[in-house]
């Protein structure tokens, strides 16, 4: 076990750089933990003495607790942080998100948007890395059982090639509208709520279910490209700004925030909160948020934490569940 753990890490932790222009010439040597999230914003304003609550699946862990996720105080250097930028072009590229007022210009939602994107290009180049390690660990199981997990780490390898493909190209196309060589319109849906803002997250997800759990056909037609969808919690005028992005046209993300629309104002809030943990891994908590939930709704968020979020198990899991996660009160709803 740890062998796997130590190649696990190793694939976690490669070092590389995804500049639209990366390259020997233009990099700094120094890769860095960039955050995609502001660790002088979000990160620095729900933190405790430096710590933030993290709510990430480790495999120790949940061999220990016979698979129960249990959340965990982690350093604000280490939140929401990998080793995908060199030193000079995380400082530069995304200046514009990280130094001055966000006013959601399409340049700011397009660096957001590639930030959330290029997170999960660098996860999903680790989890091709890790079929292999699946299939090492049928090495001296009866052979059925290795014919089990090399299917298994076949279908791992090929899902993760395509999400891989998928961000790289995506990407391509930011960075294209960036540099003014080709028209792609941003699209973006915030809320800015009053309240504490209580978390910080960001990632990439595909709208499979609505918040009344109808299913949006996301997965429907394999030889298509699953409609892709990015989400970003920042510092607001009143409290937590939330933020929706997409590229190009989709029926399937236009009618998950149609769904969102029509949530009752008063539930919005925690609809969003509940939305995070059910679809997104990139999520961290203000120890004082978390310190002060009811310990019902704390074990109820590290289930859902813990839950996939296309498993037939959660495809209820956006409906309102009537807890009360923050108190975020819907101050203005806005699109670009």
């Amino acid at each position: 076990m740890n062998e796997v753990l130590k190649r696990t890490a190793k694939a976690d932790s490669k070092k590389v750089c995804l500049h639209p222009s990366a390259s020997p010439s233009t990099c700094d040597p120094q890769i860095i933990r960039a955050h995609t999230l502001q660790r002088s914003g979000t990160l620095s304003l729900i933190a405790r003495n430096g710590q933030v609550v993290e709510f990430m699946p480790h495999i120790p862990t949940l061999s220990k607790t016979g698979g129960k996720l249990l959340a965990k105080e982690v350093g604000v250097g280490i939140a929401s942080t990998f080793t995908g930028f060199c030193k000079t072009h995380d400082n530069e590229f995304f200046s514009p998100i990280e130094d001055q007022e966000f006013v959601s210009t399409d340049e700011q939602l397009l660096l957001l948007t590639y930030r959330s994107l290029a997170m999960e290009h660098y996860k999903k180049a680790a989890s091709i890395e890790k079929a292999d390690i699946i299939k090492d660990l049928a090495t001296g199981r009866p052979i059925l059982d290795q014919l089990a997990y090399e299917e298994f780490a076949a279908d791992w390898a090929e899902g993760n090639s395509r999400g891989f493909q998928d961000m790289r190209f995506r990407m391509g196309k930011i960075a294209e509208r960036l540099a003014k060589k080709r028209d792609l319109v941003v699209h973006a849906y915030g809320l800015d709520f009053v309240g504490d803002i209580a978390l910080a997250a960001t990632g990439v997800f595909t709208p499979d279910r609505d918040f009344e759990g109808n299913a949006l056909g996301a997965f429907d037609n394999e030889w298509t490209t699953a409609p892709c969808c990015c989400f970003s919690i920042l510092p607001g005028p009143n409290g937590p700004r939330v933020i929706w992005t997409w590229t190009g046209k989709s029926e399937a993300v236009e009618q998950f925030i149609d769904s969102l629309k029509n949530l009752d104002p008063d539930l919005i809030g925690s609809a969003t909160v509940q939305f995070c943990f059910a679809s997104l891994e990139n999520v961290f908590g203000a120890p004082t948020w978390w310190d002060q939930l009811p310990k019902d709704t704390q074990t109820h968020v590290e289930a859902l934490a813990l839950s996939d979020p296309y498993g037939d198990e959660n495809v209820g899991a956006l409906i309102p569940d009537g807890r009360s996660y923050v108190n975020w009160a819907l101050d203005r709803a806005w699109s670009n």
